[in-house]
């Protein structure tokens, strides 16, 4: 549970929004996530909130507890990873709404279960 909890810490988006705007659902972040898959360089925060939170889960993602543990393959890039997310996130629209850390959870457990 220590894990998890550092995990969603180090992925928390540090950036400022209106306030009407959830900086932390899947629907604000996901622009820079599709910017990073496309190879789209963006000054805007939500590109580097989704490079960060990708590579830290992904870090973390096969010590996890088993409900959110996922295996993804030794030598996948970063930018593999993003892909997967984001292409996830255009397959599964319904869940914009939730925190982005569930949707990596989702995402990774989808594409890279542990065997």
């Amino acid at each position: 549970m220590r894990k998890l909890a550092l995990l969603l810490l180090c992925c928390a988006p540090f950036a400022v929004a209106n306030a009407e705007e959830d900086i932390n659902s899947g629907a604000w972040i996901f622009p820079g996530c599709q910017q990073s898959a496309n190879g789209v360089r963006s000054v805007d925060a939500k590109q580097p909130t989704c490079l960060g939170a990708v590579r830290t889960f992904a870090y973390f993602a096969s010590t996890l507890p088993p409900a959110q543990r996922s295996c993804p393959p030794t030598g996948i890039t970063v930018g593999q990873e993003v892909k997967t997310v984001a292409q996830w996130m255009e397959q599964h629209p319904e869940r914009l709404h939730e925190q982005f850390e569930a949707l990596l959870v989702a995402a990774f457990r989808d594409a890279w279960p542990c065997k």
